[in-house]
């Protein structure tokens, strides 16, 4: 049975991502989400050696691969100049993940799209999927895209929500 999707998407200007970029510079990040222990948090590329703690963040999108899949398709994503894959830190563990590709049309001058974006649940709600997708807009700048969009299953309540609150605007629904 096919899954509906929802289309999501933020156009930047220049400005916004100049601003953007000093903010998302600095990678290495502390603070306190409220009653809870200080976090060290820092955004880095993928290496291959990441496979291991990259696979269970896909079983918690639903996505059950094993860690040699993983480190396949980990290997063609290094190679390609097109994606990028982002990894949140926390405390020196992998905790986040987003992978963005530079998306080129010759009908349009194209977009960087989200292909995948997942926080372990017990760390949601701290600022790393939006650090997470701040690195992934400034990604796409440095691509020269200006357009960032992203799908998400209609299942997917709070995740649209959190889309909304980050500037991102429903465009359309998907088969």
């Amino acid at each position: 049975m096919p899954i509906a999707v929802l289309g999501y998407s933020k156009t930047s200007s220049m400005r916004q991502l100049r601003f953007l970029e000093k903010r998302s510079n600095r990678t290495d990040m502390e603070f306190n989400p409220g009653d809870k222990l200080p976090m060290k948090l820092i955004v880095r590329t993928a290496h291959l050696d990441d496979a291991n703690a990259i696979a269970p963040l896909l079983l918690e999108l639903g996505y059950e691969v094993d860690v040699e899949q993983v480190r396949s398709r980990l290997q063609n994503l290094l190679q390609s100049s097109r994606h990028v894959t982002l990894l949140a830190e926390v405390n020196d563990l992998v905790a986040g993940l987003c992978l963005v590709c530079n998306v080129m049309h010759l009908a349009s001058a194209g977009y960087a799209e989200v292909l995948e974006l997942v926080v372990q649940t017990s760390l949601q709600r701290q600022g790393i999927g939006s650090l997470l997708l701040r690195h992934a807009q400034t990604w796409a700048a440095g691509q020269g895209q200006f357009r960032v969009r992203l799908r998400s299953g209609v299942h997917r309540a709070e995740a649209h929500r959190f889309y909304e609150r980050l500037g991102y605007t429903k465009s359309r629904a998907s088969y």
